[in-house]
């Protein structure tokens, strides 16, 4: 384990591995294992703007969660809340068909990330300024009740932050991802989704209809992002706003969201309104410049290969450029 660190920020969800799946015209077969998760991108992403994070996670103890495990501490991201477990670690099996149209399966029917219990981060005397949830886990009860649990126990004095990132390929009845966004959205001090997790979500209901809907629920903070179209704000007493996007030759869209979330909570933090006691400081000057930063690191991951997040220095240079 690298050494204690004392983490200002804590992400919590899973981390697993993407098993990218060929084979030629002899019936050869090629893979390529990615490091992944959007919780475990975010993480990353938060460490490589310098921020002080750390992963709350359920890490195999096979050849994957080593990897996985080795690659947050290189990345800087505090392993002091992982967990440890001997079920294997999940895999996601991503194939394409002859049109390139990409198809998904599950070979792992019992996960190390599904064990998670956040028992090390419920216990721990060093408090923390946010902490960020979201994705699959959230839909499963068992780690969906230790979830809830570690936010009851935190929210007094932690802000927090709900990303649904819904992923139909892994739970694919909407009706349990609804009831799982409404259990956790009157916890929420702030809430990020994409127009994507929105219609899978709330399918023919208008975008506004919902962000207002979830400011009415207790969020204080609601964000909807839509790809090069940029992002949107409501907050306070329903006042909104869009900051566009930047336009860019998108190779790969896997991990813009998570670099999304990841530069707003850094920008709002360097502006000093990144805890539960300080949020009422936001201004539509201060999100601006945050979703101004948010729209360009997630321009710069879509113009490369898989989820690779930009650091600080990459993201201040295209911030010249504008």
């Amino acid at each position: 384990m690298s050494e204690p660190q004392t983490p200002r920020i804590v992400v919590c969800g899973e981390a697993l591995i993407d098993l990218f799946v060929s084979s030629d015209a002899h019936g050869k077969i090629d893979t390529v294992a990615k490091l992944a998760g959007a919780p475990y991108n975010l993480a990353i992403g938060l460490a490589r703007l310098g921020e002080k994070v750390a992963l709350c996670a359920g890490l195999s103890t096979d050849l994957f969660g080593k990897a996985l495990r080795h690659a947050l501490i290189s990345e800087g991201v505090s392993d002091i809340f992982l967990e440890e477990y001997t079920e294997p670690t999940m895999l996601v099996l991503v194939s394409r068909d002859a049109q390139g149209s990409p198809s998904y399966s599950f070979p792992v029917s019992t996960s190390a990330e599904r064990q998670l219990t956040g028992r090390r981060f419920r216990d721990a005397q060093s408090p923390v300024d946010v902490l960020v949830l979201g994705s699959y886990l959230m839909v499963f009860p068992d780690p969906q009740k230790h979830l809830l649990g570690i936010v009851a126990d935190k929210k007094s004095d932690t802000l927090i932050c709900l990303d649904p990132n819904v992923r139909l390929g892994i739970v694919p009845d909407k009706k349990l991802w609804r009831e799982a966004v409404e259990k956790f959205l009157p916890l929420a001090d702030m809430v990020k989704a994409s127009e994507e997790d929105i219609a899978a979500l709330y399918p023919d209901v208008p975008v506004d209809t919902v962000a207002t809907a979830w400011l009415g629920k207790g969020a204080r903070l609601v964000i909807v992002t839509a790809g090069g179209e940029g992002a949107t704000v409501w907050f306070g007493n329903h006042e909104t706003f869009t900051v566009k996007g930047k336009a860019v030759n998108v190779i790969d869209t896997v991990g813009a969201g998570d670099s999304f979330l990841a530069a707003l909570l850094s920008s709002l933090r360097q502006q000093q309104v990144l805890t539960k006691t300080s949020f009422d400081g936001l201004t539509a000057d201060i999100l601006a410049k945050a979703m101004r930063m948010a729209n360009i690191a997630a321009s710069i991951t879509c113009s490369r290969l898989g989820a690779d997040l930009p650091d600080r220095a990459m993201i201040a240079k295209h911030l010249e450029q504008k």
